[in-house]
């Protein structure tokens, strides 16, 4: 069978299976409520028979105490026959409950029986219902590590947006810098000219105050508009920064998240590198080598670092019993290579 026929089974099955677990889980708790339905019955005769026992132990009390206030041998005969009577009852009363409590024994031990029958269907519910659980999660923790590889690719294109931003932030603060002085310098000199216009002396004067606080006021709300428009060009930077740092913040959630999943999984936690594009290397060109020059010996290559595609290979030609179609089926089916992909991390972990 093949892997990915294998794959396709369990996930049909499991909820068979589950399905399977509960229909004999509910039979068995059956079992136990007619067991127990059954022993409350007999306990029920047993205790009716109990009554009866008080009323012969009653009896012979009182033939005792008979048989010990008469000192007539007749008398005496008499309550011996009638000791007898009672005893023979009893006897037949003592043997009706031990027959029923000889089915409570039996009963008891079906329910031991049943019991053991019951945990361990429980057991297989608990250990189905954790490997399905156990799918899910390494379900979610696959698409939170494709959703976080994205981020790292975004953050990584976002490195220059975010130091260009800056830049131009902190250039338009300077200039903001310089606005706010130019504007404290207009606020100083327009104090100037109106001390001035109020202690003018003739119309003359006033009215070349009174220009020249014009020319200032003019001055003043050409700078101003300036001074919106910068600030409101620092908000939008500030905006578009704080958008990019949700992105990061997003990248920090899904990597807490999957490390709760590590941690609820028992496994190791493993970080997600960013892609990096490498530039080309340049061609050197070498100067040939003399021919009376040894040659050195070879140095050793590293063995060439498995892609995940080479682990999923070499896992389905190892493990697979038809490897043909599961080899088709990864290039196909996007779930089915992931899914293969933890399986074949799984086992490289277990050997190493």
């Amino acid at each position: 069978m093949s892997l990915y026929k294998d794959y396709q089974s369990q996930k049909i099955n499991a909820p068979i299976d589950l399905e399977n677990i509960i229909e004999e889980k509910n039979a068995v708790l059956a079992e136990k409520k007619s067991l127990a339905e059954q022993k409350e019955a007999i306990q029920k005769v047993i205790d009716s028979i109990k009554l009866e026992e008080d009323k012969i132990e009653k009896q012979e009390r009182d033939l005792e105490i008979r048989e010990s206030s008469t000192k007539d041998i007749e008398e005496q005969k008499n309550i011996s026959q009638e000791r007898r009577v009672v005893e023979d009852n009893r006897r037949d009363i003592e043997e009706r409950r031990w027959a029923e409590e000889e089915k409570i024994k039996a009963i008891e031990n079906q329910e031991i029986e049943v019991e053991i029958r019951y945990q361990r269907v429980l057991n297989k519910e608990e250990e189905l219902l954790g490997e399905i659980k156990k799918s899910e999660l390494r379900e979610e923790k696959r698409v939170l590590i494709d959703k976080l590889e994205e981020i790292n690719i975004l953050n990584r294109k976002f490195e220059d947006k975010r130091k260009e931003l800056a830049e131009k932030r902190f250039s338009l603060e300077e200039d903001l810098k310089k606005i706010d002085e130019s504007l404290a310098k207009i606020a100083k000199d327009e104090k100037s000219i109106q001390e001035r216009e109020v202690n003018a002396k003739t119309v003359d004067e006033q009215r070349q105050a009174e220009t020249e606080r014009r020319e200032i006021e003019d001055n003043r709300r050409d700078v101003e508009e300036e001074k919106w428009s910068l600030v409101e060009a620092i908000k939008k930077i500030v905006e578009e920064e704080k958008d990019i740092d949700k992105i990061v913040s997003r990248g920090d959630n899904i990597k807490k998240r999957i490390s709760e999943i590590d941690s609820i999984l028992g496994e190791e936690v493993k970080e997600v590198e960013p892609v990096v594009f490498k530039k080309p290397e340049p061609v050197v060109f070498k100067k040939p080598e003399p021919i009376d020059k040894k040659p050195e010996p070879k140095k050793e290559e590293k063995p060439k670092e498995l892609t995940d595609m080479d682990l999923v290979v070499k896992y389905i030609q190892s493990n697979s019993s038809s490897p043909d179609i599961d080899l088709v089926k990864i290039k196909e089916n996007e779930e089915f290579f992931k899914f293969m992909l933890q399986l074949a991390k799984d086992s490289q972990e277990k050997k190493s």
